[in-house]
Order: C-alpha cells, then structure tokens, then sequence
C-alpha cells in the first residue's frame, strides 16, 4: 500500500489553504515597503516610541525598515516562521492522529506494509510538504521583491530568509509527529503541539530581551534562525540549521521506535 501517495494526495487541500493565506500576507506586506521607504524621517520618529527591549527583540537596532531586507527580516519573516510553525505542527500532529481517531488504522495496519514503514513515509509526506510550502514561499517573495521593491537588495539573502523557516518547521512538525503517540485525539494534540509552538517562541522572545535569560535561546528553535541574524550575515548559520535538522530526525526516528511496540487504539 502505498502510503505516501494517500498522504500526499489527501493533505494537500489543506497545504495549498495555508500557502495561499501566507503567501497573501506576504505580498500584501512587501508590496507596503515602498511607503516605508518613502519617509525615513517618519520611521526614525517612530522607532523613538518603541521601548529598546522591543526594539531589540524584534532586530530594529541592527536593521533598518528602509532597507527592503531589514523590512523583510523584521516584519514580514515573522509571519511565514510563526504561523508556517503552527500549520507545521498542525500537520505533523494530524498525519498519525487522525488514523486512531477516524478508526482507520485497523484498515491501514492490515495491509501489507510494517509499522515502521507507514511512519517513514508520513514522515517523508510531511517533508516533501513542508519543502514545497517554503521553496512557493520564497518564489512568491522573489517575484513581489521584483514587482513592489526599488531599492537594492540582495536576492542571496532574500532566498535564505525564505527558506530558512524550513527548519524550524520541520522541528515542530517532528515533534507534533511524536506526540500524536501519547495523544490519540487530534484535538488534543493539537492543543499540545500549538501549546509548544507558541511557547517556545515566547521563550525566545524573552532571550532577546533579556541578557540573563539568553540561554532560553538554545530551548527555542526560531532563535536557530532568526531573521535578523541571517540579514545580518547574509546567510543562515549552517552549524544552527543542521541541528535543527538533527533534531527532527531524532524526533522521527524515536517515532518510529517507539510506534512500533505501542498498542494501537481500534
């Protein structure tokens, strides 16, 4: 039986939703930069009203809205790498979940394909989804770049502030994926894994605020690739994504350990 195709097919309603209200936001945000860029007198003045600690966390003190990388970086990033997290966990929560909770995975078990199989090719489903979600996503940023934006950029980093949301979301879709083990209920899950997503991030909000509290960076996947850093560098830190990477495999692989000795709810 082949799985991967049955999840492909039956999830990709649901994906193309989520792109087309992200990828809406996004053009709608870079097509608003030219008036930004149009009164930096105004942006300076409105800076000022901002307290340094929002500043700070939001990467205004390194990035200036004017430029179109900084606009990107600090206002637009975080709509594609917050709710990109959400749907991410969303999916991976779903993709096991809803097999005990719609009573199909008698069905599924009872075909000729192991355990161990079915969790691989959900998990690469989930893969090939998350991958084709980002490189739309950077495809839209670069052709609304070309269409709204004057000022030069570089198309370099442009490309790998749309990419880099990837892998923080393959983290949270790894480990709505485990913890679709413990909660059958896909509402259930859903709460946990939203529950994680939107904690974590808090988390890494208060390491950027915080001096004493930097260390809550390491807990929070978003800060692996904040946007701000990467328009900075002109590029994500591949020593941060491959253990962003390593994490979601690990996540998997003690999935599929553990979904093969578990007693399965009929």
């Amino acid at each position: 039986m082949n799985v991967l195709r049955r999840e492909l097919s039956g999830g990709l309603r649901t994906v193309l939703v989520w792109l087309l209200i992200i990828a809406g936001l996004n053009v709608l945000m870079i097509a608003m930069h030219r008036s930004f860029a149009m009164n930096t007198e105004g942006l300076e003045e409105l800076m000022k009203a901002f307290p340094p600690e929002m500043i700070k966390a939001f990467g205004l003190d390194r990035l200036s809205l004017a430029d179109p990388i900084g606009y990107y970086a600090t206002e637009v990033y975080i709509i594609v790498i917050l709710a990109g997290s959400v749907f991410a966990a969303i999916l991976g929560a779903s993709l096991l979940a809803k097999e005990e909770e719609e009573k199909t995975v008698e069905f599924l078990l009872a075909r000729p394909v192991s355990r161990g199989s079915v969790i691989m090719q959900k998990a690469l489903a989930m893969a090939v989804f998350l991958l084709g979600f980002n490189v739309a996503i950077a495809l839209v940023n670069i052709a609304s770049f070309a269409a709204f934006v004057d000022h030069p950029y570089s198309l370099a980093t442009l490309v790998h502030l749309s990419i880099a949301p990837f892998f923080a979301q393959l983290v949270f879709a790894s480990l709505a994926f485990l913890s679709a083990l413990f909660w059958t209920r896909r509402r259930s899950v859903y709460s946990v894994s939203l529950g994680l997503t939107m904690g974590t991030y808090a988390l890494g909000i208060v390491s950027l605020i915080s001096d004493r509290l930097a260390w809550l960076r390491w807990i929070s996947p978003f800060r692996y690739i904040e946007g701000a850093d990467i328009a900075t560098a002109g590029q994500v830190d591949f020593a941060l994504v491959t253990a962003l990477v390593a994490a979601s495999l690990a996540a998997v692989a003690l999935t599929f350990s553990l979904y093969r000795r578990r007693d399965i709810t009929v």
